[in-house]
């Protein structure tokens, strides 16, 4: 996470978490499709191809 205070940037990482990924490959061909551009559970869920290559759609610290 990256923050500014008092025009000093700061940046933290945690240990634990996660990040969100998509069932959709990147592209900018549309930029409305949500199943690319938005990785929520509410819209990911909704797709087929949900958990295709991660499961839910999500890569632990150490996967990624």
């Amino acid at each position: 996470m990256t923050t500014t205070v008092n025009n000093n940037l700061q940046a933290y990482w945690y240990q634990d978490g996660y990040l969100r990924t998509s069932c959709k490959e990147y592209s900018m061909k549309n930029v409305t499709n949500r199943l690319v551009h938005l990785t929520n559970d509410a819209i990911q869920k909704r797709c087929d191809d949900y958990g295709k290559f991660e499961s839910g759609n999500k890569l632990s610290y150490n996967e990624w």
